[in-house]
């Protein structure tokens, strides 16, 4: 039985198919795979555990398109453990590498997910600049201070695209990197509007970022 993220992944391939656009879409999502220099990009949007079907082919196309445009902001933030997270069972392991975080940042693991919608939630004090794809060029624009879900290991880029959606910004620990990725959506704001709920980020009108950890 799909999920709601994975029964949109759906609708939006079945959008690509009545368009004509399939063919290219999933070709061009199936090239990004295997370029090694943007691996992580890739384990950030996605890192399913089965292999990427055209379903998660053509989440992970939306969120490329996400990026061409310039709308999604990418923060690196290197963990001083140097390596990717133990197993999901080992969730008080993971959560002591996330401990050793620059003091800007907390990561909070979910240590029983009871049926959650992630790991655990990631929250960032300060500012930060954050690398978006603004071609010919890469640019740096301001992530104000916040939270956002945790998805540690294997996750599906519908998933992915389903916290930008409605968090506004996912935060990934992927298998075999050293490394929390920040994804921000700068389009968000588009379709709701500046004012966050809940624990969604806020806007900010400093321009005086202090990251610590932050773009690459």
């Amino acid at each position: 039985m799909s999920t709601i993220h994975e029964f949109v992944a759906e609708s939006v391939l079945a959008d690509l198919r009545k368009s004509g656009e399939a063919d290219e879409a999933l070709a061009y999502a199936r090239d990004f795979i295997r370029l090694p220099q943007w691996s992580f990009l890739l384990h950030a949007m996605g890192q399913p555990g089965r292999g990427w079907s055209e379903i998660q082919l053509a989440a992970l196309w939306e969120l490329l398109l996400l990026h061409a445009a310039g709308d999604l902001g990418v923060v690196r933030i290197a963990l001083p453990c140097g390596h990717g997270p133990h197993r999901d069972v080992k969730r008080a392991e993971n959560q002591e590498l996330l401990d050793g975080l620059p003091s800007s940042f907390r990561a909070t693991v979910n240590l029983t997910q009871r049926n959650s919608d992630d790991d655990g939630e990631f929250r960032w004090s300060v500012p930060l600049l954050a690398t978006t794809e603004d071609r010919p060029q890469l640019r740096r624009r301001l992530v104000p201070p916040g939270v956002a879900p945790l998805e540690i290991g294997q996750t599906l880029a519908s998933r992915t695209l389903q916290h930008l959606a409605f968090e506004r910004a996912v935060a990934r620990w992927a298998y075999d990197r050293a490394e929390v990725v920040l994804l921000y959506s700068f389009a968000w704001e588009r379709v709701w509007g500046t004012q966050s709920a809940g624990g969604r980020p806020k806007e900010s009108s400093s321009e005086s970022a202090a990251p610590e950890g932050g773009a690459p």
